[in-house]
């Protein structure tokens, strides 16, 4: 019930905006984006296990809407706009690698998506224009290492090679993916756009929700594996 509702409101926010959008910028809401949005939350919630949800939501990123080395650059930056357009479309679902007793990382839906592009980047071999980023990079690496200072500062090692992967996965990552997507298209509008046309359907989600008094998300949760502490009232939360 709670996923055939995600799904309804998600496909009809979706048709008014393609109907809403002037005939030239109907390419925003196309049909990839129609069928991820259909597709993410149908992976969270048949997932047997968090791993398969993290492949599975991983590749569909970086397989959508071409993948290899002949692509073309119109692609790449339709890819890009497809993270920015899922970054919000699903709770933060975390999970906790641990082997034994030791916490080796936390992984979140948002860094496995920008592991995907990071992936399809590589093999595209799309340049970025690292020169007028420099300064950006340098002033966000001030910033980690402040993070890290903060956080990681222990006499136990294990515990600081794990905060220092945790930091990198969290705060690097998605960092460099968005960073160069900006830097890398020829409209950065249209990210931005894409990243709108995603809240707007989790927006309609939470409307809905308020009025009904429903946790459509719950059950997301549980199937997908993720911690139990992650937001089960993710759209209320927004």
């Amino acid at each position: 019930m709670a996923l055939g509702a995600i799904l309804l409101i998600t496909v009809a926010t979706l048709a008014a905006l393609w109907l809403a959008l002037p005939p030239r910028l109907r390419f925003l809401v196309g049909r990839h984006e129609f069928a991820v949005a259909v597709l993410l939350p149908t992976i969270a919630m048949i997932s047997p296990h968090y791993l398969f949800f993290a492949l599975a939501a991983g590749g569909l990123v970086t397989m959508a809407p071409a993948f290899g080395p002949t692509g073309r650059p119109s692609e790449m930056e339709h890819r890009l706009r497809l993270l920015m357009f899922c970054l919000l479309l699903l709770p933060p679902l975390q999970y906790t690698m641990m082997l034994s007793s030791f916490t080796i990382a936390q992984l979140q839906s948002g860094v496995i998506l920008c592991a995907g592009v990071a992936v399809a980047m590589m093999v595209s071999g799309l340049a970025t224009p690292r020169s007028r980023l420099m300064g950006w990079d340098l002033t966000f690496a001030a910033m980690m290492a402040a993070q890290l200072f903060m956080d990681a500062r222990s006499e136990d090692l294990a515990f600081t090679l794990r905060m220092v992967v945790q930091i990198g996965l969290n705060m690097g990552l998605p960092y460099f993916i968005v960073s160069r997507a900006f830097a890398s298209v020829r409209e950065p509008a249209w990210l931005l756009l894409a990243l709108l046309f995603g809240t707007c359907v989790i927006a309609s989600i939470a409307i809905i929700e308020s009025f009904r008094h429903w946790l459509l998300y719950e059950a997301m949760i549980i199937h997908a594996g993720a911690d139990a502490e992650t937001l089960s009232g993710y759209t209320k939360m927004r």
